[in-house]
């Protein structure tokens, strides 16, 4: 789902409506309240926290959700051919200053594909050209390309074999998740849907034939009805942070435009009111936003 070009919150499955609440919000309470996400974990180049663990999160959470402040840097010597491969996919993190100028975050780098950031103070890359996502990069589709050059008479073992088990790292398993999530809101489909088995499936087999990480499980990404109806509310907490910080940006730029919406559900046979904020941003991307949504009365 992509939100650099709409960032839009819709309502969840019909069946439970009632808990759509936790994806939308007064109009008052979004725009006025300040983003605790924004300014109670900022970073600098000359101050950083304490505890590693708890900064290299803050990075990647703002590396992620807070695209128009922080940027990752390419390595200048990167083009070397004398420079380690990992550049290809590692950069520094950076924060810009007042002026929009990146200022880079001291002592750590970050992946440019998935954000993972690890503490860098030496010159080691070794740890870091063994990061999954430039292994993924370096490693030939070999089963692809010899199903083309095998004849259809023939079956390859693999094809048979039985689903590898791989421990993925904690960031892709909630990345997932919040992809279900997104995905749930977004086509109201009922939790249940990730345990039917129809799905499961057609995931299984897109999983084995083109995943990242070969033959995998899928219930090693999947995850069950009951975890990811209790993890739309930690991904709403994190999405009213990043729009409350998008309003707040598009305000004091005098951009904000509010209008009224009034829509009627076909199945429920109930009309509803909502409010969406729209605006331009510095990128020329336009935002769509939904603020908040309440049945209208006939």
């Amino acid at each position: 789902m992509d939100y650099n070009q709409s960032d839009q919150h819709t309502c969840e499955p019909s069946s439970s409506i009632s808990s759509s609440s936790t994806f939308t919000s007064s109009t008052s309470s979004l725009v006025t309240s300040t983003s605790s996400s924004s300014t109670g974990s900022g970073i600098s180049s000359s101050t950083v926290s304490s505890n590693e663990n708890d900064t290299r999160e803050k990075i990647q959470h703002h590396l992620k959700y807070n695209k128009t402040e922080y940027i990752i840097l390419d390595n200048p010597n990167s083009n070397n051919k004398k420079s380690s491969v990992c550049w290809r996919s590692f950069g520094f993190p950076a924060k810009r200053d007042i002026n929009g100028v990146p200022q880079k975050i001291k002592n750590f780098v970050s992946c440019k594909n998935c954000f993972t950031t690890y503490s860098y103070a030496s010159n080691s890359t070794t740890f870091l050209n063994k990061h999954n996502c430039l292994s993924s990069d370096r490693k030939p589709n070999s089963t692809l390309s010899s199903s083309y050059n095998t004849s259809s008479s023939q079956t390859l073992i693999t094809t048979y074999g039985q689903p590898k088990t791989v421990r993925l790292p904690d960031s892709h398993s909630k990345d997932m998740k919040d992809l279900l999530v997104r995905w749930i809101c977004k086509d109201m489909r009922p939790f249940a849907t990730v345990d039917d088995d129809g799905f499961r499936k057609i995931a299984q087999r897109c999983v084995s034939i083109g995943a990242q990480y070969g033959n995998i499980d899928i219930n090693q990404i999947l995850r069950s009805s009951s975890t990811i109806s209790s993890h739309i509310h930690e991904l709403a907490d994190t999405e009213r942070a990043r729009l409350k910080n998008l309003l707040s940006l598009a305000t004091k730029n005098g951009s904000l435009c509010l209008c009224p919406d009034l829509w009627t559900d076909s199945n429920r046979q109930c009309s509803y009111l909502g409010i969406t904020a729209s605006f331009v941003d510095d990128e020329y991307h336009l935002h769509n936003i939904d603020l908040c949504c309440h049945p209208f009365p006939n």
